[in-house]
């Protein structure tokens, strides 16, 4: 699997864009973000019932993003940290 890598100004002009031009807010870039996340852990693990998992982010909208993941990851059965 091959995630391409962006730098913290190229992902501010794609936020800027998404919101200028799709309308959408920041808030549900997190939500998808998260979401997108935690179902491609869910992906890799083979399932993530029962199964403890620690979510590390960083500060801003990637903390933001680390939140959303843990609840979607609890709300599948995990134990998020």
């Amino acid at each position: 699997m091959n995630i391409p890598a962006v730098t913290k100004e190229q992902m501010r002009t794609i936020d800027e864009y998404a919101e200028k031009h799709f309308g959408i807010d920041v808030v549900q870039m997190m939500e998808n973000a998260g979401r997108n996340v935690a179902a491609m852990a869910r992906e890799i693990l083979g399932g993530v019932k029962g199964r403890e998992i620690l979510i590390l982010a960083g500060k801003g909208h990637n903390g933001g993003d680390g939140l959303v993941a843990a609840r979607f990851l609890q709300n599948w059965g995990a134990k998020p940290t």
